[in-house]
């Protein structure tokens, strides 16, 4: 038995893993600077809102790169569009996560990065685009064998 999609299902499989990466590191690492800033913008009633939205983007990241992974199983599978679909949903919101997490670093006013924030925020728009390369080459199976 033969896998169809094998190139496909490997790059989501990494791409998915890479943005489960970032979406940790950035729950436990350099993200909890963010609210400390907003604080000083917006004054110390947004910091728990702040905090409860950053948990919830993290948490977007992750889910999507789990849904890439399972996304990219479905690939193989007989039902191809199910697959890109699920991929290009967890894949949106993979993204939406790691843009909005630049957003608010924005907004709090860090124009400056962290060491550790560049590096993960790297690792899940690296994961990002080997998602969408495994989407565009991922090959619609044979009606009849």
């Amino acid at each position: 038995m033969t896998v169809h999609n094998k190139n496909p299902l490997v790059l989501c499989f990494i791409g998915g893993s890479m943005l489960i990466i970032s979406a940790v590191s950035e729950l436990f690492g350099p993200v909890a600077d963010i609210p400390n800033g907003l604080v000083n913008v917006f004054g110390s009633e947004f910091q728990a809102p702040v905090t409860i939205v950053m948990g919830i983007l993290a948490f977007l990241t992750l889910i999507g790169g789990f849904g890439i992974i399972v996304g990219g199983i479905v690939l193989t599978r007989q039902n191809f569009t199910a697959g890109q679909l699920l991929i290009l949903i967890a894949l949106g919101m993979a993204i939406l996560g790691l843009v909005m997490t630049l957003v608010q670093h924005f907004l709090a006013g860090i124009f400056l990065m962290a060491l550790t924030l560049q590096v993960s925020q790297s690792i899940g728009w690296i994961g990002a685009i080997l998602t969408l390369v495994a989407r565009i080459i991922a090959e619609q199976p044979r009606l009849i064998e």
